[in-house]
């Protein structure tokens, strides 16, 4: 694990983490929601390849890549410790005030929340049964 003299060692790994899938939601909502297209038609190649293993790894990456930074910025952030106190035990959980690591895992909570709402919301039509074909 990274000390605190490779306090970017965290952050980076998360920013890469998340790039593909802040890359996909940034242009989805210019264009649909700003009515920006240009982002889009330049970046679309890289997501409407059709089927095969770089498609896969591409949805791979939006949908896996920001629960790994989190997971990466949590273990950075959170410590945990167990000790055992008469009969039971204590559980003592420490958040470090590591700003970096922090906005990497409010990013990637903020990226996790728009995903989840844009499948319910394409999905729920047909979910709910109010399109004919789905």
């Amino acid at each position: 694990m990274a000390g605190d003299d490779e306090p970017w060692t965290y952050p980076a790994a998360g920013v890469f983490a998340t790039d593909s899938g802040g890359l996909f939601v940034a242009s989805n909502l210019l264009r649909y929601q700003a009515g920006v297209t240009q982002p889009y038609d330049t970046l679309s190649p890289l997501w409407s390849t059709g089927i095969g293993p770089y498609q896969f790894a591409f949805n791979a990456t939006i949908l896996l890549g920001p629960m790994i930074a989190m997971a990466i910025a949590a273990l950075a952030v959170l410590r945990v410790s167990f000790v055992r106190a008469g009969t039971g035990w204590t559980l003592a959980l420490t958040v470090r005030k590591r700003w970096p690591e922090i906005a990497v895992l409010a990013f990637g909570v903020a990226l996790v929340g728009v995903v989840g709402v844009y499948l319910i919301a394409e999905n729920l039509p047909c979910t709910l049964g109010r399109q004919l074909a789905c």
